[in-house]
């Protein structure tokens, strides 16, 4: 069981990027319903959201497939793995610098704000948003700085999952 997960990781999280997609289609029916102007930008935000939650998920089974990984161990000691996994790292820092241009300079909170179906209820004004993006991006920096440096101490059954 361990391998299978090991090896398979990647791929229940690029299905739960999907899943969380056809849950905001489903939950934008109504909003498009009484304001059919928002289709089209329901749509786009639907998609990146998509394409960019499932994107480094499919590039960590791409990695593990082509042999260049042995398993979701080595997505987690980053220091110790092949380049291609330091690789599917330097992407997810991208990544969220794409979401910061995105979110000041693209008004991309705006965009969310004016788009209720996608939104929880306690975090749907442009300005609580970007503070709760931005908290959790430096969550995503913490946590890879912890890996990076090895301050992350894993039991020794974790490497069953190797």
């Amino acid at each position: 069981m361990p391998e299978l997960v090991s090896r398979w990781f990647w791929a229940f999280f690029a299905a739960m990027a999907f899943a969380n997609a056809a849950i905001f289609i489903a939950r934008s029916r109504r909003d498009v319903a009484a304001h059919p102007e928002r289709s089209a930008s329901y749509d786009r935000l639907i998609i990146g959201y998509a394409v960019a939650l499932s994107c480094p998920w499919l590039l960590a089974g791409g990695i593990l497939l082509a042999g260049e990984a042995d398993g979701f161990i080595d997505f987690v000691r980053p220091a110790s793995a092949r380049p291609a996994v330091q690789l599917w790292h330097g992407l997810l820092v991208a990544m969220w610098g794409l979401l910061l241009y995105w979110l000041f300079a693209r008004r991309g909170a705006e965009q969310l704000a004016a788009h209720p179906a996608l939104l929880n209820r306690t975090c749907s004004t442009p300005e609580s948003l970007k503070l709760w993006l931005v908290l959790a991006i430096v969550g995503g920096v913490i946590g890879e700085i912890a890996l990076w440096s090895g301050f992350v101490p894993f039991p020794p059954s974790f490497n069953a999952y190797r």
